[in-house]
C-alpha cells in the first residue's frame, strides 16, 4: 500500500493511458495477410458460336449490255415466274472438327437479296487456372531480457530492461533504473521501406 501512496494521480493517468494504448493495439485483430494462396485448374470447353458480321457482298455492274436478235420460242410467262420467284438456299462451306461454315440465301430478279452466315467455332478451349500456396511460419510473441548501462551530466543510470515483441510485430519496451529508482516505459512502431 505504501507504493500506490506515493504515486502521484499524474503518473496513475500516464500508466492507465499505456496500459490502454498496449490493449487497443494487441486486441484489434485485422485479417491476416501473409499467406497467398490460389488456386490452378484446366477446364476444357467444347467450341461454341462465335458471331462475325455479314461478309460483304459486292455487285459487279456490267458496263455493256449485247441485244441479240436471234428469234427463238419462248415461254414469256415462265421466264417471269421464274424472274420473279424466290428461291431459298442453304450451302454449307466448311464442316470438319474445328469450324463449321454455312451460308442461308434468298435470290429473286436473279439477285441475291440476302445471305445470313452461320459460323461455329469447334476447337477445344482451355481455361488454364494457377494456383500458388506460400506458405510463411507462424509468428509468435517473444520476449527478451537484457541491461542498460546510461549517464547523463549529472548521474549515472543501471537498468534492468524487459522487451515484448507481439505477432503483429509491435514492440514494448519496460525499465527500471536501480541507482536512480526510475521506471521507463517504450513503445516501438514498425518502419516499413520498400
Amino acid at each position: 500500500m505504501g507504493i500506490l501512496t506515493r504515486i502521484s494521480p499524474a503518473w496513475m493517468i500516464i500508466v492507465i493511458l499505456i496500459l490502454l494504448l498496449f490493449l487497443q493495439r494487441e486486441c484489434h485483430h485485422c485479417p491476416d495477410v501473409r499467406n497467398i494462396v490460389s488456386k490452378t485448374d484446366t477446364c476444357y470447353i467444347v467450341g461454341d458460336s462465335i458471331p462475325y458480321p455479314y461478309p460483304i457482298i459486292t455487285t459487279v455492274k456490267v458496263d455493256s449490255i449485247i441485244h441479240d436478235t436471234t428469234f427463238r420460242k419462248v415461254d414469256t410467262a415462265l421466264i417471269l415466274a421464274d424472274y420473279f420467284a424466290k428461291v431459298y438456299g442453304n450451302q454449307i462451306l466448311a464442316d470438319d472438327s474445328s469450324v463449321f461454315v454455312s451460308v442461308q440465301y434468298m435470290v429473286t430478279q436473279n439477285r441475291l437479296a440476302w445471305m445470313l452466315p452461320s459460323i461455329a467455332n469447334r476447337k477445344p478451349t482451355a481455361i488454364i487456372q494457377n494456383t500458388t500456396v506460400i506458405n510463411q511460419p507462424v509468428l509468435r510473441t517473444k520476449f527478451f531480457a537484457g541491461i542498460g548501462v546510461g549517464r547523463s551530466p549529472t548521474e549515472f543510470g543501471l537498468t534492468a530492461n524487459a522487451l515484448l515483441l507481439t505477432k503483429n510485430d509491435h514492440a514494448y519496451s519496460l525499465s527500471y533504473d536501480f541507482l536512480n529508482h526510475d521506471i521507463y516505459c517504450t513503445l516501438y512502431w514498425k518502419i516499413k521501406f520498400k
